[in-house]
C-alpha cells in the first residue's frame, strides 16, 4: 500500500490547525489579546509569507515558525518604535522576550509530536509502504523533513510553492502519486483538513484517512459533505 500525508497539522500535531495551536501559546504565555485580535494577526502574516519571499528553500522550521511569530507580534503592536529590542548591555526587550518564549513553546511541542509521528512514519516504512508527502507550505518543506530526519522515509515530496498549485488541486496528489509510480485505487491519503486534504483524495479515487484535531473554522461541520474512509485522533492509529 501507497501512503501520502499532508505535513502541516498532519505530522506535526495531531490534527490541530496551527492557528489554534500558536494561539494556546499565547494562551499560555499571559499575551493580553482576544482570539479574534490574535486571528487577524495570524492571517495577516500567513498573506505576508505568502506574497514576501521571506523564507529560503534552506530554512528550517524553527526558523520559519520564527518568522511567523515575530510578524504577528509586529501586527499586534509589538517591535513597533517603543517596543524595539533594547540591545545594550545585552538586555532584551518585552517583545523579544515574548517571541522567544513563545518560539520556544511551540518549537518544543513540534519537537513531541514529530517524535511521536516518526515513530509511525518508520514503521510503515519498514514494512514496505511505499511514502510520500504533499504539503502547502512556503519552499522549504525538504529542509524541513530534514531538520526532523524524516525526509529518508519519503519517496516523494511535492509542495505548493515549487510546483505553483495549491491544495484542494488534486494535481498536487497526482504529481504525488506519479513520481511514487502509485495507483489511487492503491493509495491512502492521509490529513487535517476535509476540503483540502480528504476531498481531492476521494476525487483521485484514493482512499482517505482524516486524522481530526482541532479546527481553525468549521471544518468539522463539513463531514457530512466529505466522507473520509476513517476518522483518527493519532497517527499511531495507523498502526492498529
Amino acid at each position: 500500500m501507497n501512503y501520502i500525508f499532508d505535513y502541516g497539522a498532519t505530522i506535526d500535531t495531531p490534527g490541530n490547525h496551527w492557528g489554534k495551536t500558536i494561539w494556546h501559546a499565547y494562551e499560555r504565555a499571559g499575551v493580553p489579546i482576544f482570539e479574534d485580535t490574535f486571528r487577524e494577526a495570524y492571517v495577516y502574516a500567513e498573506r505576508y509569507l505568502g506574497s514576501h519571499a521571506v523564507i529560503s528553500p534552506t530554512d528550517t522550521f524553527h526558523t520559519t515558525l520564527s518568522h511567523k511569530l515575530r510578524l504577528q507580534l509586529e501586527h499586534l503592536g509589538y517591535f513597533s518604535e517603543e517596543h524595539r529590542d533594547n540591545i545594550s548591555e545585552g538586555n532584551l526587550s518585552e517583545s523579544a522576550l515574548l517571541h522567544q518564549q513563545l518560539l520556544d513553546d511551540l518549537y518544543s511541542m513540534t519537537i513531541r509530536n514529530i517524535s511521536e509521528s516518526k515513530k509511525v512514519i518508520k514503521a510503515l516504512h519498514e514494512q514496505g509502504h511505499i511514502l510520500g508527502v504533499v504539503s502547502n507550505f512556503y519552499g522549504n518543506i525538504e529542509a524541513v523533513l530534514e531538520e526532523f530526519n524524516l525526509r529518508q522515509f519519503f519517496t516523494a515530496v511535492v509542495e505548493s510553492a515549487t510546483e505553483g498549485i495549491r491544495k484542494p488541486d488534486p494535481r498536487l496528489l497526482s504529481l504525488c502519486m506519479e513520481r511514487m509510480k502509485a495507483k489511487p485505487e492503491e493509495t491512502i491519503v492521509i490529513g487535517d483538513h476535509l476540503t483540502k486534504d480528504i476531498l481531492p483524495a476521494k476525487k483521485l479515487g484514493c482512499k482517505a484517512i482524516w486524522i481530526k484535531g482541532e479546527p481553525w473554522s468549521d471544518e468539522h461541520d463539513k463531514l457530512s459533505e466529505v466522507a473520509p474512509d476513517r476518522i483518527i485522533s493519532r497517527l499511531n492509529e495507523l498502526l492498529d
